[in-house]
């Protein structure tokens, strides 16, 4: 299918209505998140069962594309699949969607069915997932047992949608001196080797926070080196919370994109920052946000990015407006288009949909382990705020 073709699809799909749901009362604080219904409450339990989906009205109007609740997520792209992972909910320590057509997902249910012994369940986090040679890599968070310490640990599994099995004895990443860890994502460098982000959990308790990466070894379930200091939290609209880390690699640059502030706040917001390569150093670019609450979502943060039809795509989650003061309330995803140019990011999804027709320039971009032939339009320069 043709580019125009799959913007034509898009478009006329801009009617597509999500669903919602409701869930428990709870109120919001940092650590102390309850699991709420998810995926499973607006597309059915486990079972194939599907739940709509409204890409056009999310690039172009920048609405949530799936009206469940879909923290920290993370997108792969297998073939023509999208497979998209989640925080935890009540039903699924790893919820699943997949997309394979752009009408409609299907709810897998738990792609992490089992936790290791050494773990507590109820509170893990921000999924990422590498594409290895003959399997799947998982890297989740989880809580120490008996402890309040977050760490990172790892799964495998032989199909992206699962089951992923963790068979370690402790956690692949946690640097208790520091806090914990929490926040893994992946990132290729240019000359094939894979890298672990993430964060140090120094706001668990009175700690500075700052984000880190180190090299994976083959295989994936295991680093080498030392972890390297990439960017530490400030004052200002960070709050000093640092977290969410996730980069992308063009021909040129090494973009390292961060979540900070308190997430349950229209505080939260997205930064970014330039580095000389994976391993840092890096600089703030600006000393304002690069997205911070838009009309229809409010405290946007968790962004990852990913690969497809030629274009840098970004998922990330929100808080629908006034959900922040509803018990309850459900952390939604939402979807952007983003284009490098001049060692800059801009989302374009909302401000100019033609991205995604024509082309006057190609890049090779490496987005979360994909290698994309980018094109894109000349354009001039516009702001990255919503």
């Amino acid at each position: 299918m043709t580019i125009t073709g799959v913007v034509a699809i898009l478009l006329a799909m801009w009617g597509v209505a999500g669903c919602g749901s409701d869930a428990d009362e709870v109120v919001a604080r940092p650590g102390q998140r309850r699991q709420t219904d998810g995926p499973a409450a607006v597309a059915g339990r486990a079972g194939g069962e599907r739940a709509a989906l409204r890409p056009a009205r999310g690039l172009l109007r920048g609405v949530p594309v799936f009206n469940g609740d879909f923290a920290d997520p993370y997108v792969l792209r297998v073939g023509d699949s999208f497979f998209a992972y989640s925080t935890n909910t009540d039903d699924a320590n790893v919820p699943i969607l997949v997309v394979e057509d752009p009408l409609a997902a299907r709810y897998l249910g738990d792609a992490l069915p089992k936790l290791p012994e050494w773990s507590d369940p109820g509170f893990v986090w921000a999924p990422a997932v590498l594409a290895d040679v003959e399997r799947y890599v998982l890297y989740y968070v989880t809580r120490l047992a008996d402890t309040e310490t977050q760490c990172i640990s790892s799964a495998v599994s032989a199909a992206p949608s699962g089951p992923f099995v963790d068979d370690s004895e402790g956690p692949m990443v946690c640097q208790r001196d520091l806090g914990g860890s929490i926040d893994p994502s992946i990132v290729t460098d240019r000359d094939g080797a894979n890298w672990l982000l993430f964060k140090n959990d120094g706001n668990c308790c009175g700690l500075p926070t700052s984000l880190w990466s180190q090299e994976l070894a083959p295989g994936g379930r295991s680093l080498l080196g030392d972890p390297a200091r990439l960017l530490d939290a400030r004052a200002g609209w960070e709050g000093e919370l640092i977290e969410g880390p996730s980069m992308v690699v063009t021909p040129d640059d090494y973009l390292l994109f961060y979540s900070a502030n308190a997430w349950d706040s229209e505080r939260y917001a997205i930064g970014w920052a330039t580095c000389e390569s994976v391993s840092g150093p890096c600089r703030r670019s600006t000393a304002d946000p690069w997205m911070d609450s838009t009309k229809f979502a409010r405290g946007p943060g968790g962004q990852e990015f990913f690969g497809a039809l030629g274009d840098v795509w970004m998922v990330y989650h929100g808080w629908e407006p006034g959900d922040l003061e509803v018990p309850g309330a459900q952390r939604r995803l939402y979807l952007e288009v983003v284009e490098v140019a001049d060692g800059e990011p801009r989302r374009v999804g909302a401000r100019n949909s033609g991205t995604l027709v024509g082309a006057v320039i190609g890049a090779t971009v490496l987005v979360g382990g994909t290698v994309l032939w980018r094109w894109r339009k000349r354009r001039g320069r516009s702001p990255g705020r919503g």
